[in-house]
């Protein structure tokens, strides 16, 4: 089963995220912080991707990004960027962020991009080939 994280401290929002995202056939974690986020990283399955507000009460999430990034079995998770502020859509390509979601989110195209993220084509393969 796919594992979603999503990382986001307003409890309630978080809740209705776990819902909907649980409702597309995903398991969901959730994080409220920076450093809950980090250790969970370190001691839990990896997730298949990552949704992330950048406005959290211990940082931003961009401190999740740069950890994420020094980590090799992590660095390729695909991160789901969302936020009410102007600034972090405007950094999320340099970041390496699979998409930027402002804030509210619409559940029609968070849907899509999560399909798009978690259900990409497999590369063909060689397998039977005739040399």
């Amino acid at each position: 089963m796919t594992t979603i994280l999503v990382v986001e401290d307003n409890v309630p929002l978080g809740c209705l995220f776990q819902k909907f995202l649980t409702g597309l056939g995903a398991a969901v974690e959730q994080t409220t912080t920076c450093e809950q986020t980090v250790a969970y990283l370190e001691t839990s399955k990896t997730p298949d991707a990552i949704l992330l507000d950048m406005s959290l009460p211990d940082g931003d999430g961009i401190t999740v990004i740069n950890y994420l990034k020094t980590k090799p079995g992590l660095a390729k998770i695909p991160i789901i960027m969302m936020s009410g502020h102007d600034h972090y859509a405007r950094r999320a390509g340099a970041l390496g962020v699979e998409h930027f979601f402002h804030k509210p989110v619409s559940v029609t195209m968070l849907a899509e991009c999560m399909k798009k993220v978690l259900f990409k084509p497999e590369p063909p393969t060689m397998i039977g080939l005739v040399q």
